[in-house]
């Protein structure tokens, strides 16, 4: 298949079966006080190391509660003045992970591929690759599906697609269901994916019905809704069904706003200043709280232990990688000077972690050098 075909099916199949999404379901997410708490709650494992067994500052804090921890106390000679900003270049990744991971944290769909050692050039065998499909509801399709390389370097996954037509093929397939209903539905279902050739960004577009629906199932199978109990789900990670961005451009830029708005927020002060640097961090950490609290919890603790003066940047360049659980982020280290009040300021060197979420980078969390 093409890159245009596969571009023409994945608009066909997307414009045959679009359906209103269902409503989007608050992220689910723990964030303890404790720095060492919070990486144990995070879904990636591979970085849950890092912070084990250190008591951090309120994380609602964010940058400022990691850098406020530990940190030495000097004198205002001590101070020196900030760095101009410098250009954060940000490098792909060396290659593709074992396993790749995207979720889209508006929908509250999911989506997991395990991917070949070696970049396929054509279709892979028979029996496919392993995924898992994650639905709002938290319901899981596992199966395995062949992956093609695209002409271009992205990849597509799908269900067989008809070489007359170019509609997609429906096979049977068996949903899990979520702990809070428990079981398995036998359903049939059709699914068309693609993502980047870094496996950084993707799209996957999920049509399925129970095979005890006959109507539905015949409407999966004919590339029609409203037949019976259809479901069409997307998950949007950076792509659409025509095109994704590349994150490595956005990644710099991305930093240095982040690092503004936190200065700028420090300096105006006040809950309201934080709503940007809310905006930007990971829904990990932000979503359990509005923004309004976020912002008012932040700003009673900037003003018990200092405020941010400035962040200069020690990183120049970075690499994405990715963790265990096929996450992408990178990590950029800064000298930060804070106001401590009385003419009395502190340096800190920290280490940030930027996740990408939906496509895009947030802030994830800090650490101090040597914590």
């Amino acid at each position: 298949m093409t890159r245009s075909q596969s571009r023409s099916t994945i608009r066909s199949i997307q414009s045959r079966r679009s359906r209103a999404l269902r409503e989007a379901r608050s992220w689910r997410a723990t964030w303890p006080a404790a720095w060492s708490a919070v990486i144990r709650a995070t879904r990636w494992p591979a970085l849950r190391g890092r912070a084990s067994g250190r008591a951090g500052a309120a994380a609602l804090l964010l940058l400022c509660a990691a850098l406020l921890t530990g940190a030495r106390l000097g004198s205002a000679a001590d101070a020196a003045p900030s760095q101009p900003q410098v250009a954060l270049r940000v490098s792909p990744p060396t290659g593709l992970p074992p396993l790749a991971r995207w979720v889209d944290v508006r929908n509250g769909s999911a989506y997991t591929v395990a991917l070949p050692t070696s970049a396929p050039t054509s279709l892979v065998a028979a029996s496919g690759e392993r995924f898992t499909f994650t639905t709002p509801a938290g319901d899981q399709l596992v199966a395995a599906l062949p992956i093609a390389k695209q002409a271009d370097g992205s990849y597509t996954q799908s269900t067989p697609v008809n070489t007359t037509t170019g509609a997609l093929t429906c096979v049977q397939g068996v949903l899990h269901l979520s702990q809070n209903t428990g079981g398995s539905q036998a359903i049939v279902y059709t699914l068309v994916a693609h993502f980047d050739q870094y496996a950084l960004v993707a799209y996957a577009h999920l049509v399925y019905a129970s095979a005890r629906d006959k109507l539905g199932a015949t409407g999966v199978c004919n590339g029609q809704t409203g037949q019976g109990g259809e479901q069409a789900i997307d998950m949007l990670s950076g792509c659409t069904a025509s095109a994704c961005t590349s994150p490595v451009e956005t990644a710099g830029p991305t930093v240095t706003a982040f690092e503004s708005s936190v200065v700028g927020a420090a300096k105006r002060g006040g809950p309201q200043s934080w709503q940007q640097v809310y905006a930007g961090s990971s829904r990990v950490i932000s979503a359990q709280y509005g923004s309004d609290r976020f912002g008012t919890l932040i700003e009673q603790q900037a003003q018990q232990r200092g405020r941010i003066k400035s962040i200069t940047p020690k990183t120049t360049s970075a690499q994405v990688q990715f963790d265990a659980a096929g996450q992408a982020y990178f990590v950029v280290t800064d000298t930060v000077e804070l106001d401590k009040g009385g003419g009395n300021t502190a340096k800190v060197t920290v280490t940030s972690y930027y996740l990408l979420e939906s496509g895009q980078w947030v802030f994830w969390f800090s650490l101090p050098v040597g914590s």
